[in-house]
């Protein structure tokens, strides 16, 4: 295991500094990163196991892992760069002149470009009431015949993960919501190369069930790749039907008490009524109704929902048309 420590300026702001763990040595390479949201720590605990399973396990390749792209974050357990208050995991390639977080994305981005990874995987996490998932980028700035080529390996690597693979909104939602300069979708599009998104535990927290998950699901690429092979553990349980693409979130209309109907990875269908807003007296103010089939990814972490504030994720079949659900 190596040790080594990524500096970055920010300007104004000042300079902060990612440490940076490297295993292996010749051979295809791997980059493992976590805790571009500041509040989403699961990532780094994860890297933390991986570094100690690696040792003795690796095959051909190498292994980089950034546990942490958002220390500042992290202290103050916020999503998103203190210093600026931006998402970090919106603004790749980045730029040296610009904001503080566009410049930390930028040392980040010189990093990648110089590592020539591949593959990336990025580590996130979701909600206490969520599954474990795999999102699978989409190349929309590519030539079809690219595109379809690229495509195919991005859904191999989530599928290798052996996790609920979850493709990303479709491609007009896709830029809209800037996820093409997120970190996976930026290497995707810019650097052409494979990267997938792994969801597992809640925000603000360590789940041990979720490293765990996490843990295998890094495990599974790395197997694929021929990269090293860590021991997996129990494989999580898998949402059955799909292929499952993301949709837009249910937000309610009303302010209250947010009450589930339908747990997380629970399929429902169209007009079915999966969770309620109530008042503290018990009074339901609104119904939380499909429009459309699907399943329940996630949760908001959350007991009470102001109007208009998102309460779920949901995933509906991968080639249906808009979603979401309305009170």
């Amino acid at each position: 295991m190596r040790h080594r420590t990524l500096h970055a300026e920010l300007g104004a702001s000042g300079a902060i500094s990612l440490p940076v763990l490297e295993v292996g040595s010749a051979g295809p390479l791997v980059v493992i990163t976590g805790n571009i949201h500041g509040d989403e720590a699961t990532g780094i605990v994860a890297c933390h196991r991986l570094a100690a399973a690696l040792h003795g396990n690796m095959g051909h390749g190498r292994v980089v892992m950034l546990p942490s792209l958002n220390p500042a974050g992290l202290a103050q357990m916020v999503r998103v760069v203190p210093m600026d208050g931006a998402d970090l995991n919106r603004v790749f390639p980045g730029s040296v002149t610009g904001t503080a977080t566009q410049r930390l994305a930028a040392r980040i981005w010189q990093e990648l470009v110089r590592l020539s990874p591949a593959a990336v995987i990025d580590l996130h996490a979701d909600s206490a009431l969520s599954i474990p998932y795999v999102i699978a980028d989409r190349p929309v700035d590519l030539p079809v015949d690219e595109r379809i080529g690229l495509e195919a390996r991005v859904l191999e690597m989530a599928v290798a993960t052996g996790i609920t693979v979850v493709h990303e909104y479709p491609d007009d939602e896709y830029r809209r919501y800037a996820l093409d300069r997120s970190l996976a979708g930026a290497v995707v599009n810019r650097l052409r190369r494979p990267a997938v998104t792994i969801e597992a535990g809640g925000r603000r927290l360590i789940d041990a069930a979720a490293v765990d998950t996490m843990v295998y699901a890094v495990a599974g690429v790395l197997a694929w790749l021929g990269v090293a092979t860590v021991p997996r553990g129990s494989p999580p349980a898998r949402v059955a039907g799909g292929p499952w693409r993301r949709a837009n979130a249910i937000r309610s209309r009303e302010a209250g008490v947010l009450v589930p109907l339908v747990s997380p990875g629970a399929r429902f269908e169209a007009g079915e009524v999966i969770g309620e807003v109530r008042t503290v007296a018990g009074e339901v103010r609104e119904r939380l109704t499909a429009r459309e089939s699907g399943m329940v990814i996630a949760w908001a972490d959350t007991a009470w929902v102001a109007a208009g504030g998102g309460v779920a994720t949901i995933a509906v079949a991968e080639h249906s048309g808009r979603s979401g659900a309305g009170g």
